[in-house]
């Protein structure tokens, strides 16, 4: 072996490892949810390409499925089906979860009454 192929090995840096491709995704979708619609553009299928009708920005739709599975990229994605589209999925990045604020300030309540049918009735004289 020469010293050119010597120092040419030594020197050479080996290709660096492919790191996977992170996709932050929001987990907390489940079947029931509201999800609103925050883009605005054409659906298209994932099969054939042709455009589909799907969701205009700001409609609102009831989650029936999730399902956390590849796209064609090869990104993990969160894909989201609605009862009004059967036989679509949409990106749950493309979509804004609702979170009622009535079922919160309900349920403030309910930890609120058992302690106030705990204290004593008092009669103002």
């Amino acid at each position: 072996m020469g010293a050119r192929a010597f120092l040419s090995r030594l020197f050479t840096r080996a290709p660096r490892p492919q790191t996977p491709t992170i996709v932050i995704v929001d987990k907390s979708w489940r079947a029931g949810d509201l999800a609103e619609c925050i883009v605005d553009g054409t659906w298209y299928s994932l099969e054939d390409g042709a455009t589909k009708p799907g969701p205009s920005k700001g409609e609102r739709r009831v989650v029936t499925q999730v399902e956390l599975s590849g796209d064609a990229a090869g990104h993990m994605v969160l894909w989201l089906t609605f009862a009004k589209s059967r036989g679509q999925i949409f990106r749950a990045d493309q979509f804004r979860k609702i979170v009622p604020q009535a079922d919160t300030a309900c349920a403030a309540d309910a930890d609120f009454l058992p302690w106030l049918k705990r204290q004593p009735v008092r009669e103002d004289v």
